[in-house]
């Protein structure tokens, strides 16, 4: 392998050319991603128009601006990770809030592939590479238009930090750009709620928290990020952590981020090992609507959740601890063969063991596993002798060894059957 101070004597462009190639290879090298950084930086300061970059963890290439503040924002979101903190389960929609030129919307989008996600932003030019960055997403959706505490029209009042980073706005009844309340958005856009609000506009925030009815929509949703600004408008972290309460939202912060993740989730009560609970439909055919027992499982909303009519997550606990569990009860007549499709749907997160064991009142009839990588779904079939009578299930999730922890990963189910 070239090392680097030969590399820092090549060409910008045959540099940048050689760390790409190097990546695809070994893509969590982290001297292979700071120099690749670097070479797009220097790159960034020597060129004009329109550039490139292939980054690990982005399926397609994405678009920057030379000598901009894009090279940055790139870092930020993809080399410093601010937006690879922990929710409180897989968001299946995001409102990308001063979304800039798409990088946040294209992370959310490789980390959490079935979520819909609604970008808005002002400015024009920015707007521009948006559309660019995410044409490739079709669950992307960019709509040109501000964050503001009523529906109404802005102006640009300055830029801050560079010419393509940060605009500040004011209230203009002839201003140039459409305004939205967040409630108005989420009607035009036809969300009743949504699960994540990335928010990131300049001060507006204050707008934004401060307005009487925002609880309606805040009610809704289990995690908001946002960046404070009070250097543009004093008092913005005070009308925020007013609106999102720490009796309601747990706090932590992530680069610029103050991230509130919501303590109980809508989507399902806190539970206790061995507290039985009701799956609306496991799988059409086989596996009827059926009571079970849940054991070993987290009491956070992410530790079980019901995502769909066939689809629910079992989280597994950290290294070393027991196996969390889904033990349920059904009669059979004749089965032979389990199916499903598994994934972990975590990024960045270490591999699952999935387990399936079936006993009857004289012992275990079968018991199988299978391990999954972050980012993989696999179809999962096997067969055993045809089964007839009263059988328990479990259903069980387990880090594989040699994970450090459990963090990101969301552990899934996706139809379950004996047939």
């Amino acid at each position: 392998m070239v090392g680097l101070r030969e590399l820092s004597q090549r060409f910008p462009e045959e540099q940048k050319a050689y760390l790409q190639n190097m990546l695809l290879l070994y893509p969590s090298d982290r001297l292979l991603l700071e120099a690749y950084y670097e070479s797009l930086d220097e790159i960034s300061k020597i060129y004009f128009g329109i550039l490139n970059a292939v980054i690990p963890g982005a399926k397609l290439p994405l678009f920057f601006r030379a000598n901009s503040s894009d090279i940055w924002n790139l870092r930020q979101v993809f080399q410093l990770r601010e937006y690879n903190f922990d929710f409180p389960y897989p968001p299946g929609r995001i409102l990308d809030l001063g979304a800039y030129v798409g990088f946040a919307a294209v992370f959310f989008a490789n980390r959490f592939p079935n979520a819909e996600i609604v970008c808005v932003e002002p400015d024009w030019a920015n707007f521009q590479i948006l559309k660019m960055n995410t044409i490739g997403y079709p669950k992307v959706r960019a709509i040109r238009g501000a964050i503001w505490h009523h529906s109404t029209r802005l102006n640009l009042q300055s830029k801050m930090g560079g010419e393509a980073w940060a605009g500040v706005y004011e209230e203009k009844e002839e201003g140039h750009i459409r305004a939205y309340s967040v409630g108005e958005l989420l009607k035009k856009i036809g969300w009743a709620t949504v699960d994540y609000v990335k928010c990131d506009i300049e001060g507006a925030e204050a707008e934004v928290f401060s307005e009487p009815h925002c609880g309606e929509w805040i009610a809704g949703t289990a995690c908001i990020s946002v960046e404070m600004h009070d250097r543009f408008r004093p008092g913005c972290t005070e009308i925020v952590e007013a609106a999102l309460s720490a009796a309601d939202f747990d706090r932590c912060q992530s680069g610029e981020y103050s991230v509130f993740i919501r303590r109980q989730s809508r989507f399902g009560k806190v539970k206790d090992n061995g507290v039985e609970s009701e799956v609306l439909q496991l799988a059409p055919t086989s596996l009827r609507p059926l009571r079970f027992r849940l054991v070993n499982v987290s009491p956070e909303p992410w530790g079980f959740m019901i995502i769909d009519e066939n689809t629910f997550q079992l989280h597994p606990n950290n290294p070393g601890e027991p196996s969390a569990e889904m033990e349920f009860t059904i009669e059979l007549s004749g089965q032979k063969q389990f199916s499903t499709r598994i994934s972990v749907e975590g990024f960045g997160t270490q591999d699952v063991i999935f387990s399936v064991t079936m006993s009857e009142h004289d012992g275990i009839a079968f018991a199988e596993e299978r391990q999954v990588g972050p980012g993989q779904m696999v179809d999962w079939i096997f067969s055993t002798f045809p089964r007839v009578g009263r059988h328990r299930v479990i259903l069980s999730t387990r880090m594989a060894p040699g994970a450090q922890n459990h963090g990101g990963a969301w552990a899934r189910w996706v139809a379950p059957r004996l047939r």
